[in-house]
């Protein structure tokens, strides 16, 4: 159990995008309703370091490439990623957690690294996956059919809205 609730992080106070709180509430449910306090307190816990040398294994290497100082902000888009990055850190997720470089052209298979013990993103993908879920979204009757686990977002200030989705062949 997390807890989404207003915090203060030496004058920085973040809110969540609808403006509301919901005080207890499970690691899924913070992560399908992309609650940012409890996102912000697992990374403090977690360090911001430690989440950018994953993000890296999984991908996403232009945080790193950044060569900037990132605070708790990481957790809720305060840093840049390209649509490629997201897509291939997805898939990994969908892989069960081996981490194969995104390639727009056909290429053999190499071996892969295992990035995340296969239960670890079946349970992650869980969280962002079901078919109520998804067919609460107007006109996704296709997507609840593929069972996807999908994910929204936005970046920090707002500046862009994106959404991931992944089965275990497709990432979008």
């Amino acid at each position: 159990t997390l807890i989404d609730s207003p915090h203060d992080w030496a004058g920085y106070l973040p809110a969540n995008y609808d403006k509301t709180f919901r005080g207890r509430i499970t690691a899924a449910d913070a992560l399908a309703e992309s609650r940012n306090i409890p996102a912000m307190l697992v990374l403090s816990k977690v360090g911001i370091e430690r989440a950018i040398g994953t993000m890296e294994e999984l991908g996403v290497k232009t945080p790193a490439a950044a060569k900037r100082a990132y605070g708790l902000s990481l957790a809720i888009g305060g840093a840049e990623a390209t649509v490629l990055e997201v897509a291939e850190a997805y898939a990994t997720l969908a892989r069960g957690g081996i981490h194969k470089s995104i390639h727009l052209t056909a290429s053999p298979a190499a071996d892969a690294p295992r990035i995340f013990p296969e239960r670890i993103c079946h349970e992650t993908l869980a969280c962002i996956n079901g078919r109520p879920r998804t067919e609460s979204v107007e006109g996704a009757l296709a997507a609840a059919n593929l069972a996807a686990a999908w994910k929204t977002g936005t970046s920090n200030g707002l500046r862009d809205a994106w959404c991931a989705a992944a089965t275990p062949r497709l990432v979008v």
